[in-house]
């Protein structure tokens, strides 16, 4: 029975120990205008207002206890794999996070849905045609993860009430804008820059003087309107 007692002591001591690792991570301040590679096992903390009228939120970046690749100084970083926002009557939101490729996480905050309440985004993927990110939606006194601007690949700010998903690789670029109407995302524009062999209206054409050509497609409730092709002659 003591041996029993013993044990059972030891198995709640250890219980204990790893409770206040697990709940005491260390908690550094997050610098949204400077973000830099975030340590393992931290948790990283900003905080904004995202109503007119109101008190601001805590947001939490919680990394991985597992170091990732290490930097200049030989010193080890880790992705996010969660974000927590506390409101100031301390409803939590709890929002699952995964990066495809990891570094410096830059955050954006902004009212994407043009609701009149500030909204952010994070960084998750990126390389030489453009970056990717998640976004996370305020509403009421909560944030929600929002697939719909991460499906359409959004990465430039918000302009006029327009947004855009723009990449580029190689020669040839685009961008698609959308128009944000009443928390949607409405296609009105594409603009691009193709190869002229990657175009019908040049299939046929025996032409060396360009080798590609401005496209401009105008969009209108999902039905295309309007497409003028360009060519693009060098100097």
């Amino acid at each position: 029975m003591k041996m029993n007692l013993f044990f059972a002591s030891r198995s709640w001591c250890l219980l204990a120990v790893f409770a206040a690792t697990f709940s005491h991570a260390e908690e550094l301040v997050f610098d949204v205008e400077n973000p830099t590679v975030l340590k393992p096992g931290s948790v990283y903390k900003f905080s904004f207002n995202p109503k007119k009228k109101g008190d601001k939120v805590d947001v939490r970046l919680h990394t991985s206890s597992e170091a990732g690749v290490k930097i200049a100084n030989d010193e080890p970083y880790a992705p996010i794999n969660r974000v927590t926002v506390t409101a100031s009557d301390g409803t939590v939101s709890d929002l699952a996070f995964s990066p495809t490729d990891y570094g410096v996480p830059h955050i954006h905050i902004e009212d994407y849905d043009c609701d009149g309440d500030l909204d952010f985004r994070v960084i998750c993927s990126w390389g030489t045609g453009g970056s990717w990110y998640s976004y996370f939606r305020c509403e009421g006194n909560k944030f929600v993860p929002w697939q719909e601007p991460e499906d359409l690949g959004l990465n430039t700010h918000i302009s006029d009430g327009e947004i855009a998903a723009t990449g580029r690789s190689g020669p040839e670029y685009h961008a698609t804008y959308y128009e944000v109407k009443n928390g949607r995302f409405n296609k009105v524009r594409v603009e691009s820059i193709r190869m002229k062999s990657s175009l019908p209206e040049f299939k046929e054409l025996k032409d060396d003087s360009f080798i590609v050509a401005a496209v401009t497609e105008i969009w209108k409730d999902g039905h295309l309107i309007k497409r003028t092709v360009e060519p693009q002659y060098g100097q």
